[in-house]
């Protein structure tokens, strides 16, 4: 072998060497820019796994304090009905022809603003 030829192996072997240790540190810095963006991420879904957890909690509280109050207002609204209903039974008794007028007035006074609307 000659030493031109001894000069172009070595410098083949260092080229290789070289290109290994750059392919190395590439991978290297792969790897750490892969773990750091996969750390990146999870804590990206983390954070988004949060708020969903918080939007659901809000939302089920929202949804808990509405039925609480559709509970309490139908609760009122029965407690109402049923007062009037033994408001009105009472004074049937006492005056039926009154209490009659009374709704059959009220039932026209219904239908004609039934009608009314209905015309626009």
């Amino acid at each position: 072998m000659t030493g031109t030829e001894r000069n172009i192996d070595d410098a083949v072997i260092k080229a290789r060497q070289a290109a290994e240790r750059a392919a190395d540190r590439a991978s290297d810095a792969a790897e750490d820019f892969g773990d750091e963006a996969g750390e990146r991420v999870e804590d990206v879904a983390d954070a988004v796994g949060e708020v969903i957890r918080d939007v659901r909690d809000a939302a089920s509280g929202a949804v808990e304090n509405v039925a609480a109050q559709a509970s309490a207002a139908a609760s009122g609204a029965r407690e109402s009905l049923d007062d009037g209903v033994a408001y009105v039974k009472a004074q049937y008794r006492e005056r039926p022809g009154v209490v009659i007028a009374i709704g059959a007035a009220a039932l026209l006074a219904l239908g004609l603003a039934i009608k009314a609307l209905t015309r626009r």
